[in-house]
């Protein structure tokens, strides 16, 4: 058994929207999908303006308390642009069981880096100072702007000693929102026995050709760079997953000036990538936006274009048909009502799940290569 991420999100840059934080505690609740026999943690600044400094992170499972260290020294700085792994915990832990992942600032800190989730299916999140829960809401300015985002600030991934299989996510909002990937997590545990982890990858708003989709009103890369550049760094620097589902596009679509033929030029991109690392590569095809106030005509063009390709390219290992599934039965360039949030572009907690227990069961194992 390696280790290997079997839980996490990728960061996002919040330079822009900084959140002041007192000397405060967080707890972080995860819920896993594999078993190992050991874990570590992968902590991250990547995008903060000031160091993280924690006076103790702990991590508890079944009762029993672990101390964090990295070096073997209990205060954990995390500089900033950095990101660290912490020194092994050997812990027997099961698909289904709860970690509890605790830490302490050791003074008001200015925080610009974290991770962002609708969900809070397999992860939940608490804030407190001087023993008095600290909505966040009141400090974040993320959750001041969304509020049903959750924000989770030092935490990136957790890593185990494992032979699950693991699934790296890739893509924007509809991938970041984490209700299609909880969907798919549900389906996979009632069809099969066998562990996996999902790390979700995604950013919203981001593209496969451009960077960060609103340089007049944030400076930084909130919506991050290219996928052209972030892909193979995002999915390969930690660990060779098994499956790299790959959901990527809609924005290019909708905001970019490219045609279908240069976005699907990208797809084959991250195609001969996949390839020379030797995971399986599953995609997802575009699902519809015609009720969004993003909408226009040429984006249906470029959809159902790259969306043909998808279905009939041989690159793909398999291709999960959410289009099939999300769209209006009268009219098909619109999300179904039940699959949507209301915006008409992303989906609703119950979407996600519906999409998921819509695909043929033959087509879900395939993510994990049955």
């Amino acid at each position: 058994m390696n280790w290997k991420p079997i839980f996490g999100y990728l960061s996002s840059d919040y330079r822009s929207w900084p959140s002041y934080l007192q000397a405060e505690q967080q707890v972080i609740t995860l819920t896993l999908d594999g078993g190992g026999a050991s874990l570590r943690l992968v902590l991250e600044n990547e995008y903060g303006i000031e160091s993280l400094i924690f006076t103790e992170v702990t991590l508890s499972h079944q009762g029993e308390v672990y101390l964090v260290q990295v070096l073997r020294q209990d205060t954990i700085c995390v500089r900033p642009g950095e990101r660290i792994q912490t020194d092994p915990i050997a812990v027997m832990f099961e698909a289904g069981d709860q970690i509890v992942i605790t830490t302490q600032l050791a003074k008001p800190t200015i925080i610009t880096s974290g991770i962002v989730t609708y969900s809070d299916q397999n992860i939940s999140v608490k804030n407190s100072y001087q023993n008095q829960v600290e909505p966040q809401e009141k400090r974040f300015r993320t959750r001041q702007e969304n509020p049903a985002l959750q924000f989770v600030y030092g935490f990136q991934y957790l890593e185990a000693v494992t032979d699950a299989k693991t699934i790296h996510f890739f893509g924007d909002s509809l991938t970041q929102q984490g209700w299609l990937m909880d969907g798919l997590k549900n389906r996979l545990r009632e069809e099969q026995t066998d562990s996996f982890g999902f790390v979700n990858l995604g950013i919203g708003g981001n593209q496969i050709l451009v960077g960060t989709d609103q340089p007049a009103s944030d400076a930084y890369l909130r919506h991050g760079v290219s996928g052209l550049l972030r892909f193979e760094r995002d999915v390969f620097s930690l660990a060779v997953p098994d499956t790299v589902l790959l959901y990527h596009g809609i924005n290019d679509c909708l905001f970019g000036t490219a045609s279908a033929e240069v976005i699907i030029s990208g797809l084959i991109h991250y195609a001969d990538i996949v390839k020379r690392y030797g995971s399986r590569l599953v995609a997802c095809t575009l699902t519809p936006a015609g009720k969004s106030d993003f909408y226009h005509p040429l984006f249906e063009t470029k959809r159902q274009a790259v969306n043909a390709w998808i279905r009939e390219t041989s690159l793909f290992d398999s291709v999960l048909d959410l289009d099939f599934l999300a769209r209006d039965a009268v009219s098909q360039v619109k999300l179904a009502d039940e699959v949507d949030r209301g915006d008409g572009l992303h989906y609703s907690r119950a979407g996600g799940h519906l999409l998921a227990q819509g695909l043929p069961r033959v087509t879900l194992l395939k993510i994990l290569g049955e």
